[in-house]
């Protein structure tokens, strides 16, 4: 039996004054590219033998062929609120690889999604029903160690895993884990060797060094710290605990045991509009002559009056990285390690210091 107009329309879900207008070529303006693709199938699939006129409109208007499948990069995100209080540097941060991976997606046609993982942002406080879809070939990237109990389960689901992260202690207890990940490394140790170098080369042999992470055994930040001071023979040694974002720890020390020259990790530390409107040394409770530099670069150290020296990694380079690798036609695990670069900056070089009452530096 000769498939009829109203046979389309209905196999289609549109009206049979649609099926027409599409089979006329009178589309403009009056059948949405929707309504049309669906005649077009409905066409196809019920082998409709077109007239004359309308096979002619039919292979002369644009065809709607099946869009092949397109694969989804998933980058795992902080919850929005914790993005809202963290201050610029953590966002900056993943501004900078999210815009390098949407980069290499836009080339390769693929799609980009964002997904918060915990509404308390605890690691071992997931919200696995948002992370349900993801399963054995999904393309899954994370930035920071933070993420890594999360990635061993999406793991062993099967997911590809490219993760961006520290040289830290996280990243030494899940090393086993990561066989099956792409994992790029920031070089956490030769940038404290950078920062400290940077200063024993100006003659300062009173270094000191400030992390919340002093406590870990092995810490890279520290570790590189002390080597370089044992490399430049300086026996002053001045490793300073900090608590979360309290620093007054720094000036404490400072007291005790006096420093020409500060490295500081500031990324332990939300930074709020009002810090950048003080002198780092300001902010940190130590006199404005002494020399600072911040263990980890970005935007946020230009905010600052005098401009941060920094330790710079290629962060959009290793996004562009770990994009390609997720979506090569063969996943290869592994790591690959990425220096940073120091920017000197007017922090850590040496200052005019105004004079406070009796002649005495002003803090």
């Amino acid at each position: 039996m000769a498939v009829r107009l109203i046979d389309i329309a209905k196999e289609a879900g549109v009206s049979q004054m649609t099926v027409s207008r599409v089979l006329n070529g009178k589309v403009a303006g009056q059948v949405s590219k929707m309504a049309e693709r669906k005649v077009r199938a409905a066409v196809t699939r019920l082998n409709y033998q077109c007239t004359s006129t309308e096979s002619k409109m039919l292979n002369t208007a644009p065809a709607f062929l099946p869009a092949s499948p397109r694969r989804v990069i998933t980058v795992l995100l902080p919850h929005p609120t914790y993005l809202e209080n963290t201050g610029t540097w953590v966002v900056d941060d993943m501004v900078v690889m999210l815009n390098a991976i949407l980069q290499v997606a836009s080339e390769k046609n693929a799609k980009v999604e964002t997904i918060p993982i915990s509404r308390t942002n605890s690691p071992v406080d997931i919200e696995w029903d948002w992370l349900e879809n993801i399963h054995r070939d999904s393309l899954v990237f994370a930035s920071g160690n933070w993420f890594h109990p999360v990635l061993m389960e999406l793991s062993r689901r099967g997911a590809r895993i490219a993760v961006i992260q520290g040289e830290a202690l996280w990243r030494k207890a899940y090393q086993p884990a990561q066989k099956n990940w792409a994992s790029f490394t920031m070089l956490t140790t030769d940038a404290a060797i950078q920062l400290t170098h940077h200063f024993t080369r100006q003659g300062l042999s009173r270094i000191a060094m400030a992390s919340p992470f002093v406590r870990e055994p092995e810490d890279p930040l520290v570790t590189g710290y002390l080597h370089e001071l044992t490399e430049a023979e300086v026996p002053y040694r001045n490793v300073i605990r900090l608590y979360g974002q309290d620093v007054t720890p720094i000036g404490e020390a400072f007291r005790n045991n006096p420093f020409d020259a500060l490295i500081y990790d500031n990324t332990s530390r939300i930074f709020e509009a009002d810090d950048y409107r003080k002198t780092p040394n300001k902010l940190l409770g130590i006199p404005e002559s002494v020399r600072i530099a911040f263990r980890f670069g970005g935007p946020p150290c230009l905010m600052f009056h005098p401009n941060v020296t920094a330790v710079e990694f290629p962060r959009k380079e290793m996004g562009i990285d770990a994009a390609n690798i997720l979506l090569a036609e063969t996943f290869e695990p592994g790591e690959k390690f990425y220096k940073g670069k120091l920017i000197a900056r007017e922090s850590s070089q040496q200052k005019k210091i105004s004079k406070g009452k009796g002649g005495e530096p002003a803090l």
